[in-house]
């Protein structure tokens, strides 16, 4: 979950992760954009099945890979409005259009975890 995994790089954690570029790979910003973004729970689902995505597209074989994905190029669409302020973000997310990209984007995750669990399900019967 990116929001909990922002406090690992936390200089209060004793055991502190300085590998940032990682976090980055994972959920497509930085911590500090989700600190920001911190109370916008659909920003957060997002972050969320990118995260889990990323897993899901290596592990799996049989989805393809995550950077040719119809999920990446959706991300890549969000990017522009993670720059506003967390207030034009929420409106943003609750207006038409990003209603319709979080919905997109949720249904992709979706049909690639149902992918990806059939897999592992097939797996296990060989």
């Amino acid at each position: 979950m990116a929001l909990a995994d922002t406090y690992l790089y936390n200089d209060t954690n004793p055991n502190k992760r300085t590998d940032v570029r990682t976090f980055k790979n994972i959920y497509g910003v930085d911590k500090g954009l989700v600190i920001k973004h911190q109370d916008c729970p659909g920003l957060l689902e997002i972050l969320d099945w990118r995260g889990a995505m990323k897993d899901i597209k290596a592990f799996s074989y049989n989805v393809g890979c995550y950077e040719s994905s119809n999920f990446n190029t959706a991300f890549k669409g969000l990017s522009y409005s993670l720059e506003h302020s967390p207030e034009d973000l929420k409106n943003y997310l609750q207006g038409s259009l990003g209603k319709a990209k979080y919905t997109y984007l949720k249904q992709e995750y979706e049909d690639a975890l149902e992918k990806h669990n059939a897999h592992l399900q097939e797996r296990k019967t060989r």
